[in-house]
């Protein structure tokens, strides 16, 4: 269910600007975007989650022909209108695609699970938001764990996993935590800012927040109409500067940002951006023949690749992770 929680924390919260489009604001500093990368048809996102996707968002959309993607000044991207997808969006897609039960499998060799677990000390106080099944438990068993996932079935005892919302949980648990963590959340928020700032209320003064997202430019943002990189899945496109702003609009000190090595799991993104003969020209979306035909044939080639292959050779990074500290009790 480690997506399903996701959603749950995601529904609480070069190219001159168009003359006829004003620059969106940050979500982040609030300053108004730098440029605009380009405008995706809401039609042709309904086209892409549906044959790529297996997934009808025709709902999500009512009311909207057209989402910007921008560039802010601290290099975070985002999409304006940030429509976030729904909990049916989240148990049709990632239950088609078996997401809960592959990313369970690899909890044990998940690169971020094991680069945070060496900021968490013995003893702590750990709060795991967007937890699911509790993967990042086994890392951290010199921890007290505690997982976030409103929507598990049950609480069962000696879990670890409470069926809550981090909104609601901080409300009783402000500055309690050590550690607070949150791993492949933040990109689908509406409000990245109040998401974090959330989490960072229940950090004790000198606690540790830690975030692990996407980064981008990478093989994911390469991969021509990628529907999972896009609305009402991922909103936000993250890098060091943007973690950078990010801490330090909350006024937290960075210990360090670091992108984290290639995963097995993602090795049919490497096959995929390998397969692409499309000229993107920093243009990640199109309604296209050369790019549909692109995608038919590249996806399920790489899924071969995949299976038989493995990971390519000289694979990108994927993901990026910030470890912040909380200097001080923050109201």
């Amino acid at each position: 269910m480690a997506h399903i929680a996701r959603l749950a924390v995601a529904v609480h919260y070069s190219q001159k600007i168009s003359e006829k489009m004003s620059p969106a604001d940050c979500p982040i500093t609030g300053e108004p975007a730098l440029r605009l990368i380009q405008t995706v048809p809401v039609k042709l996102l309904k086209l892409i989650w549906r044959y790529v996707g297996l997934t009808d968002v025709s709902e999500l959309f009512v009311g909207i022909d057209q989402i910007a993607l921008w560039e802010s000044p601290c290099g975070l991207a985002f999409f304006s209108p940030a429509v976030a997808g729904d909990e049916t969006f989240y148990k049709t897609l990632y239950g088609r695609f078996k997401a809960h039960e592959k990313l369970a499998e690899i909890s044990a060799e998940r690169p971020e699970f094991i680069a945070a677990a060496r900021h968490v000390s013995e003893g702590s106080q750990l709060l795991d938001v967007g937890s699911g099944g509790a993967g990042f438990r086994q890392h951290v068993e010199h921890a007290k764990f505690t997982g976030l996932d409103p929507y598990a079935e049950t609480e069962e005892p000696g879990s670890g996993v409470l069926c809550e919302h981090a909104d609601d949980h901080a409300a009783n648990h402000a500055g309690y935590y050590d550690v607070v963590s949150a791993f492949q959340v933040m990109e689908h928020t509406v409000d990245p800012v109040g998401f974090a700032r959330t989490l960072t209320r229940m950090l004790k003064p000198g606690g540790t927040l830690i975030l692990g997202v996407p980064v981008w430019p990478s093989p994911m943002t390469q991969c021509p109409n990628m529907p999972i990189n896009c609305p009402p899945h991922h909103l936000t496109w993250w890098n060091e500067r943007s973690l950078e702003a990010l801490a330090d609009r909350l006024k937290l000190e960075v210990v360090e940002i670091s992108r984290l090595p290639p995963h097995r799991h993602h090795a049919w993104f490497h096959w995929m951006e390998k397969l692409t003969w499309v000229d993107m020209s920093n243009r990640y979306y199109a309604n296209r023949a050369g790019w549909h035909f692109n995608v038919a044939l590249a996806l399920p080639l790489s899924l071969l690749c995949d299976r038989f292959l493995g990971m390519p050779k000289n694979a990108g990074q994927i993901d990026i992770m910030l470890v912040a500290r909380n200097p001080a009790r923050l109201d």
